[in-house]
């Protein structure tokens, strides 16, 4: 192999790793989000189910946890996410 495809397999390599850092910081940040405003239920019996409505789903879906509200922001690129002040126990 060449001098400049071994170079190019490890830049590839390098900026793979950076990318998956980058996602990696961005989901924590999500997620601490995402806490942060569940925090403010925190006084409410139930924190779940809770339902949540995103630009895609076009309507109310119920959740059940911070993972799977994360999920249904991310397939909607994060437009028009909103979570409801109550869950459905109330």
């Amino acid at each position: 192999m060449s001098l400049y495809l071994q170079a190019l397999n490890f830049y590839s390599f390098f900026s793979i790793i950076g990318k998956w850092l980058r996602l990696t910081e961005e989901t924590n940040t999500l997620v601490e989000n995402i806490n942060s405003i569940l925090s403010h239920f925190k006084g409410q019996e139930f924190v779940f189910p809770r339902s949540i409505m995103t630009a895609k789903s076009k309507d109310q879906v119920f959740v059940d946890s911070e993972k799977e509200i994360l999920e249904f922001f991310k397939e909607s690129n994060f437009v028009d996410c909103r979570i409801n002040g109550y869950s459905a126990h109330n």
